[in-house]
């Protein structure tokens, strides 16, 4: 037995006493096969009792692990922080988020067990929204208008969902545009640093024009984990998971970031040279389900906030790509002709609203 397996007894035992009043987990739970992603250890957890039949999921949140040694022991401070910040959030979630009119709704926390920082949450029967949400942009693509109206139908009910969350817990807020000019600055330098694409050179000329303008927002809380590809679907329902941490920020940050999640919906497939983005209507349904709560929202800061975001997608990309073992040839040419000509695409685009 691993070490990993270990601990992952040692789970199963401590939620066979908290929530089945039993001190072996062998009794009462069956243990999937540990499964391993750069952030996190994960397993299922079932119940045998079928008079008490629970279907559950154990995630042991980790920084990095592509950067350390890929095992659940020893516990950093920061992988503790990591699972601190997501119980908070889950149990706030379970509190005031309110999807029910939008069959949106949050995976809901169990347990928290601190001294194997493992979160015990509820597990459902559903498949990834992403490969779903791929293949029907795919079909509309082709002219099947039907499949079309289902994704912008589930874009639209996850970004009313959204809203009605932000408008419980919002103050309005005045922001002036360079607020957020550091950060975008900042990823223009490192990215012409490492890539010497000249679009890059473009991006701060191009904002001087918004220097001296501000807007009406709402400050509200904003979770790092809001994801497209953290979405589950079953039916016409759908369910969120992993949220990170929460924190107040404009509602700006979080539309941005589903969305270029969202943009990012053919990648790691050769779709993506071909067709690049998805198509704009389940978008658009995102942001106008979002601003049903919210109609005076403006949308150029909204821009300048996907901006922001497309640039750090555009970082984390060759980051992920240094980290892999291929030879340098191999990731010159993947940087040159599929990252990089992808994100100055998206670039050019994005600053023509500007």
């Amino acid at each position: 037995m691993t070490g990993d397996n270990m601990i992952q007894r040692q789970i199963g035992d401590q939620a066979a006493t908290r929530l089945f009043g039993t001190t072996d987990a062998i009794e009462r739970l069956k243990l999937g096969p540990i499964q391993r992603n750069f952030f996190s250890f994960c397993f299922q957890l079932d119940s045998i009792d079928k008079s008490d039949h629970r279907k559950l999921f154990v995630k042991i949140p980790k920084t990095d692990l592509r950067r350390r040694e890929a095992t659940i022991l020893p516990l950093s401070d920061q992988d503790k922080a990591l699972a601190h910040e997501e119980v908070k959030s889950l149990r706030l979630l379970a509190d005031h988020w309110d999807g029910k009119s939008d069959n949106v709704e949050w995976i809901k926390v169990v347990d928290f067990l601190e001294e194997l920082n493992a979160i015990i949450t509820e597990r459902v029967d559903a498949v990834d929204a992403f490969s779903i949400f791929r293949s029907l942009d795919f079909r509309s693509r082709l002219g099947n208008c039907i499949q079309g109206n289902r994704l912008a139908g589930y874009m639209g009910r996850l970004g009313s969902a959204l809203g009605r969350f932000h408008l419980q817990r919002y103050k309005t807020a005045t922001v002036s545009s360079p607020i957020i000019f550091p950060k975008i600055y900042f990823y223009c330098r490192e990215l012409s640093r490492q890539t010497r694409n000249p679009c890059l050179m473009k991006v701060p000329a191009a904002l001087t024009k918004l220097e001296k303008l501000s807007f009406q927002t709402a400050e509200t809380e904003t979770f790092k984990g809001l994801d497209i590809r953290n979405v589950l679907i079953r039916g016409d329902n759908l369910f969120l998971l992993d949220p990170g941490k929460m924190k107040r920020s404009f509602r700006e940050a979080d539309l941005a970031r589903f969305i270029m999640t969202y943009r990012i919906l053919y990648w790691g497939s050769p779709l993506l040279l071909l067709l690049g983005t998805p198509g704009d209507n389940a978008e658009n349904s995102f942001v106008r389900g979002y601003s049903s709560h919210f109609p005076d929202m403006d949308s150029k800061l909204l821009d300048l906030y996907v901006l922001k975001e497309q640039l750090k997608h555009w970082h984390t990309a060759l980051d992920s790509l240094s980290q892999k073992a291929w030879s340098p040839l191999v990731k010159s040419i993947a940087a040159r002709v599929y990252v990089n000509q992808f994100y100055e695409r998206q670039i050019l685009q994005q600053m023509r609203k500007f």
